[in-house]
């Protein structure tokens, strides 16, 4: 998937397109944080799978941005849409191993939720953090922030190596994976091209239909 997110992004225009590593790059926080606008209330939309990738560039948004927003609560409101891991997965079977390692994503995925939730007191009651969860494959991940700019990819699907305690035994289970750290985001915005324009307006579509609709996601209950 990552080589369908390099190629149109080399079809749709050298320059307009940023290739981003989520975890490595600080470039595409400035361009988010410039989103935000300190005297309204913000919304951030955030779909991904287990959403670890995603906690960090909004935490790191939110972190630098905090002492400019209003005492209101709800300056900020963020709609998480994250993947059901306890629902099978398309690209894994029901062997031991694999149950294992569905076991090790299920509880990344719980303490990510926790974190984001966290965020309403981290950030000095500025925020409100609401988690659906939806059960189809997560193929793909974004952000977008007050319906104008953002970033949208593709995950990789590949074999992955994971580390799961088992009591005090630690294991190494390998099996196929999503993998949001392999991922190359797209920036999306609509002060930018026309495509650019229309992605930002179809991911808009798509996450709010995710999150209105509860026969495709319901509320997250820890």
């Amino acid at each position: 998937m990552t080589e369908i997110a390099v190629d149109l992004a080399y079809t749709l225009g050298k320059g307009t397109w940023k290739r981003w590593k989520l975890w490595r790059e600080e470039d595409p926080v400035k361009h988010l944080e410039k989103t935000f606008i300190p005297s309204q209330r913000n919304q951030v939309d955030v779909i991904s799978y287990t959403s670890e990738t995603m906690y960090y560039p909004i935490s790191n948004i939110l972190e630098k941005i905090s002492d400019k927003l209003s005492e209101e609560r709800g300056n900020i409101h963020i709609r998480l849409l994250f993947r059901d891991c306890t629902a099978s997965f398309l690209i894994r079977g029901d062997t031991p191993e694999e149950n294992l390692y569905n076991c090790g994503v299920r509880e990344r995925a719980r303490i990510e939720a926790e974190k984001w939730k966290e965020l309403e007191s981290i950030c000095k009651s500025h925020v409100i953090v609401e988690r659906r969860i939806y059960r189809f494959e997560p193929f793909f991940k974004g952000v977008l922030v007050n319906s104008n700019a953002g970033y949208f990819g593709f995950y990789r699907i590949d074999v992955h190596e994971k580390e799961i305690s088992i009591g005090k035994t630690v294991r190494k289970i390998t099996a196929w994976d999503y993998l949001g750290k392999e991922s190359d985001m797209m920036e999306i915005s609509n002060s930018g091209n026309k495509q650019q324009r229309q992605l930002t307006k179809q991911f808009g579509d798509i996450f709010e239909k995710l999150w209105q609709r509860s026969e495709l996601s319901h509320p997250y209950v820890t």
